[in-house]
């Protein structure tokens, strides 16, 4: 099996993807990660008390922890506001997983959205039925029997709610990871309360097919040596276009490359508050008179150094080999200083930044 459940430090479950080798939240644990990196620092929760609307763009959904802390926080200060949320995730496997998330104080409209979403997908409940009948997941482990059961009971349920669902026959497809879901799916949810787009495809794909405007776009891939296919410039310019002229884009890197496609994107960026590390996180808005927590001088520095020469992919194309590979020969041609010696001549230790 792809994925394997975890339990992290504040009893929330993660997972473990054994393609990509690397685990879905930091150990301080998934609600914790999800509401100090996503939900204080984009500041949703202010602007849901002045209005009764707010649409969120969710990169990477995974199991849900970033849109679901916020909403569940938004709805404790003004329950009358409005939830519109596009969701973009590749991996069906993961979204059976999410199913079983739980959240507390969760509004059990959100949890009936959600879940007619997900099972009105049949690629969703053909991974619950793959997870089910694999062995090694059902291996002698309490967490897992908790999980199985569970399963289980979702998979007997029947949407009671009205779903517009497309086939997506033009798809691009991570190369690094599994191309079992060559067809991908655009569900839609929509009620007085909250509207739900989930696009099940390669996000490439579909942030080109959202139209504007989102309030907050958080993003959450996989880390940008690993995946990045989804930190480029190209896909910066696609979240410019899609944000409100007051929204912003939150996200958990502070890598220079990532801060430096941003810029090149046309974004102004500033810094999140570290939580469970040293390094901040960023956050990016479309005008710089909303910009707030400005870089500091040493990180702007760094912005001028070979490590952030930023991934490219124009045509939404490209392996992530092929954009790690392109890069790397830029890096090598640049006449530009490298972080350490920057790090170096200012005497200050790269942890600290």
């Amino acid at each position: 099996m792809k994925f394997y459940p975890l339990l992290t430090n504040d009893g929330s479950i993660s997972l473990y993807n054994t393609e990509v080798d690397d685990i879905y939240h930091s150990s301080i644990g998934a609600y914790t990660e999800a509401l100090n990196k996503y939900t204080i620092p984009s500041g949703i929760t202010e602007y849901c008390k002045q209005n009764n609307e707010v649409s969120i763009l969710d990169t990477c959904y995974g199991l849900g922890y970033n849109s679901r802390v916020s909403i569940t926080e938004i709805l404790k200060i003004n329950p009358a506001c409005k939830i519109n949320l596009c969701m973009l995730e590749n991996d069906p496997y993961v979204l059976a997983y999410s199913l079983l998330v739980n959240i507390e104080s969760e509004s059990e409209v959100i949890i009936e959205a959600l879940k007619s979403v997900m099972l009105s997908s049949d690629l969703v409940r053909q991974a619950i039925n793959d997870i089910l009948n694999d062995v090694t997941f059902k291996r002698e482990q309490e967490l897992d029997l908790k999980l199985i059961k569970q399963l289980e009971n979702i998979q007997s349920y029947n949407c009671k709610s009205k779903i517009d669902s497309k086939v997506l026959l033009h798809n691009i497809y991570y190369p690094s990871q599994s191309i079992s879901n060559k067809i991908g799916q655009n569900i839609q949810y929509k009620s007085d309360s909250v509207n739900i787009d989930l696009w099940l495809c390669d996000a490439r794909y579909s942030i080109q097919q959202i139209k504007p405007y989102y309030n907050f776009v958080f993003h959450d891939p996989f880390t940008p040596s690993k995946v990045p296919v989804l930190w480029t410039v190209d896909f910066f310019s696609e979240y410019k276009r899609i944000i409100s002229d007051n929204g912003n884009i939150t996200t958990y890197s502070s890598n220079s490359a990532i801060r430096n496609g941003m810029l090149e994107a046309g974004l102004y960026i500033g810094k999140t508050r570290p939580v469970g590390r040293k390094t901040s996180g960023t956050i990016a808005y479309k005008h710089l008179s909303y910009l707030i927590n400005e870089l500091n001088n040493l990180e702007k520095g760094l912005l001028d150094t070979k490590s952030a020469i930023p991934y490219r992919d124009k045509d939404f194309s490209l392996t992530n080999q092929e954009i790690i590979n392109n890069r790397q020969i830029l890096v090598n041609n640049s006449c530009k200083i490298s972080a350490s010696k920057h790090l170096r001549v200012n005497k200050i230790c790269q942890d600290c930044i």
